[in-house]
């Protein structure tokens, strides 16, 4: 019996001895997937408040009144019976253009041939369209704005340096607006168009 007691074999190393080697490399996997998950957390918070700000910018509505200046660089309004923007032709264009948004039109100046500004706002994109569309070029920018003098009157009509027109725009999704400067007496100056229409879009913008 003793014999047998000592023949018996030593027991063998448990499982548990054989881990410890392993579980530093286990718990770094645990603790970079912990960090990525932290990692995503705060992006998607950081994303949540910057949809939250993008959201809170104030919107007007298309149909929202739009406010034209009462003078343009010191020229009044024209009656309506010598506006040409009041024109039954051009009032059926600028409807299809509006698109259902509001748009305003103004012609300031005095009868006969003299300097008059078109002036027209609308709470839409009006790339390519009405007054707009007369540009050849996409017109150099001056600030916010573009301007040009390389024009063509009339849809099919010959295209080419006006020194006596100047039309300079601005143009967005929400908000458009040009002014177009005509003096068939005197060369118009980049100057003359831009201070225009910033005063346009000044009392657009302020209502």
């Amino acid at each position: 019996m003793t014999t047998r007691k000592l023949a018996q074999p030593i027991e063998r190393p448990t499982e548990r001895e054989h881990q410890p080697v392993d579980r530093p490399r286990r718990s770094r996997g645990r603790i970079w997937v912990i960090l990525a998950v932290a990692a995503t957390l705060v992006t998607a918070a950081a994303g949540t408040v910057l949809v939250h700000h993008d959201a809170a910018v104030p919107t007007v509505a298309r149909t929202a009144p739009i406010q034209l200046p009462t003078q343009v660089q010191g020229l009044a309004p024209l009656p309506p019976s010598a506006d040409p923007l009041m024109s039954k032709d051009w009032q059926q264009r600028a409807q299809v253009a509006s698109e259902g948004a509001t748009l305003a039109i103004k012609a300031y100046g005095a009868a006969g041939p003299t300097r008059t500004i078109r002036v027209v706002a609308a709470r839409t994109d009006l790339s390519g369209k009405l007054g707009v569309s007369w540009a050849v070029d996409a017109g150099r920018p001056v600030g916010k704005n573009r301007c040009t003098q390389n024009v063509r009157l009339v849809p099919r009509g010959t295209a080419g340096i006006r020194p006596t027109v100047m039309l300079c725009w601005r143009t967005s999704a929400a908000l458009s607006a040009y002014a177009l400067v005509i003096d068939p007496q005197h060369t118009v100056k980049e100057a003359e168009g831009v201070a225009a229409l910033d005063q346009v879009w000044s009392a657009v913008v302020k209502g």
